[in-house]
């Protein structure tokens, strides 16, 4: 189990596109992606894709086309209410918010425990 924001050091997402996202009924989203070789040229295998273990909202999810510009952001969110969070593994300072910009004004905006691994 990784941090998101160690993974976006190791994998970047700029000039790929979302291939599917996939909400599981234990809390996790799945986001299939094709990665732009060219920016990840110095992994030895390209992830199919991003896991994020638990997910308490995906709070905006608006797109035109799947391609994905400019850089993720990913900011903490330590005061985040998880009244409703009946399992997870981190603390609440780990809350995490992370958004996705796509072309054409898209956006996907998520809120997690931070915690997330790559899918081969």
């Amino acid at each position: 189990m990784k941090y998101i924001v160690d993974i976006l050091k190791e994998v970047e997402l700029h000039d790929s596109s979302l291939v599917s996202l996939t909400a599981l009924g234990n809390g996790s989203v799945h986001l299939a992606l094709d990665l732009d070789d060219v920016w990840n040229k110095q992994l030895s295998e390209l992830p199919k894709g991003i896991a994020f273990h638990s997910v308490y909202e995906v709070s905006e999810f608006k797109i035109d086309r799947l391609n994905i510009i400019g850089s993720i952001e990913v900011k903490p969110l330590p005061s985040y209410d998880r009244t409703f969070v009946t399992h997870c593994a981190t603390d609440s300072t780990t809350t995490t918010e992370v958004h996705i910009e796509f072309v054409a004004g898209g956006s996907l905006r998520i809120i997690c425990s931070g915690t997330a691994e790559c899918i081969f």
